[in-house]
């Protein structure tokens, strides 16, 4: 009796407080052990690897889920990567930490792949290791000095990222910074961020990436590599001001702008660019390519209306110091029928040339560019720049003995390039979809024997042009 209630009284006494004491009848925490010459005894197991569970278990489930923070003393030793030592280890999310013993109150960093400090500056792991946040023990799978895993990855927000870095001062800027050994006080590199840059508006915060060195052949030695994010959603380069009207804003005085220079099969190519054309989308145009009237030649081009459009520079546009008129060019050649355009102007001395302003008929110019002197047997090249107020579909026509052609920014439009028979004049038409600018146009007419006519006509289009065609129409540039 005296043996069963000292245990009843204990039993009781744990349920009643829910505290137990070792050594002490007034344990002041849910676990009290006092002693003055005894300690605690944990579990003794044998680990094979720190980042396995096993052989330990939840008792509850009787599987390797094993708590965090549970406290085991490790009996073996391993190697390698994901070696254990004797001593007490501590569960945690995945990892078994081995509890140091002798870490020195200073010792913040430790020799790779274990808990001991350095003993020298020569091994110290932030001059001479890698530093692992978020990746577990294993160091050996770090892929840089600083490797940060996520499970998840960080939205950026105000609040959150996965590197975080915040400065106190208004108008002041993070920033990460690149260094080379080599020109150590000169060349660098730079992402900053800069808050409360009102300049140009009311935009108060940019981006700036930046590469700066001792030298550039330009002239550019400060902010000529600088690409800057403005939060009007506007780029400079070469700037810290960008305009928050432009999107992309260049601030060099001495360099262009490349733009992709692309090999196109014809006017209606939409194999060569990856994706769907969008209208307004600009290439430049290296190849000469296609049949008439859907081929190119080199030089700028847009997509619109489903199809690539020559651009026509409008340099000065509107000037009053531009001429009106055509300039033409006149070859007494060897009656031929269908001569050979390419080469007239290679194998025939030009014999007539000079400035038009009258109609583009027979009756109003054949006497003004008429280059023969028996009436037959000879070639006339018409020349001038046309400038599009409208853009859109323009239609043309011709009708001649014998030959025409009509040719606009190179592209063939109009043909009807072969004799005519009996006096009957032959007749051709085409189309063109010209945007608003300048345009080159060339008319060629070919005269095989009597007798001599030709006119070319407007058809619909949409700046109102109807009826023959007049130089005074065009301007001369050339």
């Amino acid at each position: 009796m005296h043996k069963i209630f000292p245990t009843l009284l204990f039993i009781f006494s744990i349920s009643a407080v829910a505290q137990i004491g070792i050594g002490t009848t007034e344990p002041e925490a849910e676990l009290d052990v006092k002693s003055q010459n005894a300690g605690i005894l944990f579990p003794r197991i044998a680990l094979t690897q720190n980042n396995l569970a096993a052989p330990v278990i939840d008792p509850n489930t009787g599987t390797s889920s094993v708590i965090n923070t549970t406290l085991i003393y490790n009996t073996s030793t391993t190697s390698g990567t994901t070696a254990v030592s004797p001593g007490i280890y501590s569960y945690f999310f995945g990892y078994w930490i081995k509890v140091s013993t002798s870490t020195p109150a200073n010792a913040d960093w430790y020799n790779l792949n274990s808990s001991t400090s350095p003993n020298s500056l020569a091994n110290y792991i932030f001059t001479n290791g890698k530093v692992g946040i978020g990746t577990g023990a294993n160091t050996e799978d770090l892929k840089g000095k600083l490797h940060i895993y996520e499970a998840t990855g960080t939205t950026p927000s105000t609040s959150s990222g996965s590197l975080y870095l915040e400065h106190g001062d208004d108008g002041g800027s993070s920033s990460i910074a690149f260094k080379s050994i080599n020109n150590y006080n000169s060349d660098y590199a730079y992402i900053s961020y800069i808050d409360n840059n009102s300049i140009g508006g009311d935009e108060n915060s940019m981006l700036e990436i930046a590469g700066l060195n001792d030298g550039a052949s330009n002239g550019y030695t400060g902010q000529r590599d600088n690409i800057n994010f403005k939060s009007s959603n506007s780029v400079g380069i070469n700037t810290t001001n960008p305009s928050s009207s432009a999107s992309l804003d260049l601030g060099t005085s001495n360099q262009g702008i490349l733009i992709n220079r692309v090999s196109l099969t014809s006017r209606t190519d939409t194999n060569t660019i990856a994706g769907t054309e969008p209208d307004g989308l600009l290439v430049y145009n290296t190849a000469t390519a296609g049949t008439s009237p859907q081929n190119v030649t080199e030089g700028f081009y847009y997509w619109d209306n489903s199809q690539w459009n020559r651009v026509a520079l409008q340099a000065n546009y509107g000037s009053a110091s531009y001429q009106k008129g055509v300039q033409y060019y006149s070859y007494d050649t060897s009656e031929q029928n269908s001569p050979n355009i390419s080469s007239i102007e290679i194998n025939n001395v030009l014999s007539k040339s000079g400035n038009y302003t009258g109609a583009l008929n027979s009756s109003s110019a054949m006497t003004t560019m008429d280059p023969s002197t028996n009436g037959n047997g000879f070639v006339i090249k018409i020349t001038g720049t046309y400038i599009v107020q409208n853009a859109g579909t323009f239609n043309f026509s011709s009708e001649s003995d014998d030959g025409a052609r009509i040719y606009i920014d190179g592209a063939l439009v109009s043909s009807a390039w072969y004799n005519g028979s009996n006096g009957i004049n032959l007749t051709a038409s085409g189309a063109a979809y010209l945007a608003k600018g300048k345009h080159e146009f060339e008319f060629w007419y070919y005269q095989f024997n009597s007798p001599k006519n030709f006119t070319f006509s407007w058809g619909s289009n949409p700046d109102g042009n109807t009826g023959t065609i007049n130089a005074q129409q065009f301007i001369i540039e050339k």
